[in-house]
């Protein structure tokens, strides 16, 4: 039954990506066209009555805020476990644990 279902959502999408297709690439012409038109303008929004709102924000470069002291993790780990350690207790390094980043999933949609 469960395979029955992903067979089904699997052809739906199939079909609907192939109504789509053949708009995506105008799709990604008009929202760079808007976003070019924030990058001078400033962010907008246009109201088509009846149908639906557009929200357009101006890309942004990155941008430097400040500096902040950030430790060179291999010299650190060259120093003796005592040093290590002391710079630990007087808090000027925080052991913290790590995690490895998540990962949400993909849909991906081959056509033939």
């Amino acid at each position: 039954m469960a395979t029955a279902n992903r067979e089904q959502l699997a052809a739906e999408l199939i079909k609907l990506r192939r109504v789509y297709e053949p708009y995506e690439s105008r799709d990604k012409e008009i929202c760079a066209e808007l976003k070019r038109l924030a990058a001078g303008a400033g962010n907008f929004e246009v109201v088509v009555r009846g149908k639906g709102r557009i929200k357009v924000s101006a890309p942004k470069d990155k941008a430097m805020k400040g500096t902040a002291p950030e430790i060179v993790v291999e010299k650190f780990m060259e120093l003796p476990q005592r040093e290590r350690d002391r710079m630990t207790e007087r808090g000027i390094v925080k052991m913290e644990p790590q995690y490895t980043g998540a990962y949400y999933g993909a849909v991906t949609v081959e056509f033939f």
